[in-house]
């Protein structure tokens, strides 16, 4: 899904030399080092291609706090879509402040609502459109992470190139696990309103498209992402990159 294609990160040291560069990722695995993960608020511009002609999108706004839910200390992470003086999509993920798990995601959008709650081996909630309400109740055989997690768990992560993370999603749309694997493919230069920036360059590809994160290597924040996909391809520029 697009949405969660645009990350945010921070803090991506290099990788000990005691990991191998493929390397499983699963809730409360010991390299996940939540101390790195730090309150912020990014904004960046979208932009799409579709039969060679560019045109603007929304902007989006995407944050991250910490916060606690039930009485359990949790990251909260926001995302909302804005254009034409209206939201799009808001969407919050609750996740363990320790251990990444995930503990809840809600979405709303425009006739669509979508509410989720995690517990050990299941996940189970709703979807609200204009056909009606449909009830989720999804057995997992594994571990998994939300999907729009995915911008705190990989501040979380060490970075080296070459390095390659195996994380297990939960699929929002399939309601079934997809397994994605982010490549530290290289480290480039970005040109920003500050100056040109060292970023790192991620990959992450699934079976019908392919996204490419630039992310500054000393504060790990996102500078632009590309994504590309059968007819059609979406760039995203944070604020102050030229």
């Amino acid at each position: 899904m697009i949405r969660t294609a645009v990350l945010a990160l921070l803090s991506l040291p290099l990788m000990p030399a005691a990991l191998t560069d493929v390397v499983d990722v699963v809730p409360g695995s010991a390299m996940l080092d939540a101390s790195r993960i730090h309150e912020t608020t990014d904004t960046t511009n979208m932009f799409f291609t579709r039969d060679g002609q560019e045109r603007a999108g929304p902007m989006q706004v995407e944050s991250t706090r910490r916060t606690t839910r039930n009485g359990v200390a949790v990251f909260e992470h926001r995302i909302v879509v804005i254009g034409g003086g209206r939201t799009f999509i808001d969407d919050t993920t609750w996740y363990h402040a320790t251990t990444l798990a995930p503990i809840a995601h809600r979405s709303h959008s425009t006739n669509r609502s979508f509410s989720i709650d995690y517990a050990p081996g299941r996940v189970t909630g709703f979807l609200k459109d204009t056909a009606g309400t449909h009830p989720i109740d999804v057995a997992l055989a594994q571990p998994v992470f939300d999907p729009s997690e995915l911008q705190s768990l990989v501040r979380s992560l060490p970075v080296k190139v070459g390095a390659s993370f195996v994380l297990p999603l939960f699929d929002h749309q399939k309601y079934g696990i997809q397994v994605d694997t982010l490549v530290v493919e290289g480290a480039d230069e970005v040109e920003t309103e500050s100056g040109k920036v060292m970023a790192w360059r991620l990959g992450l590809a699934t079976a019908d498209r392919k996204a490419t994160y630039y992310l500054a290597q000393d504060t790990g924040r996102e500078l632009k992402v590309d994504v590309t996909w059968a007819g059609g391809h979406m760039r995203v520029v944070g604020t102050g990159v030229k």
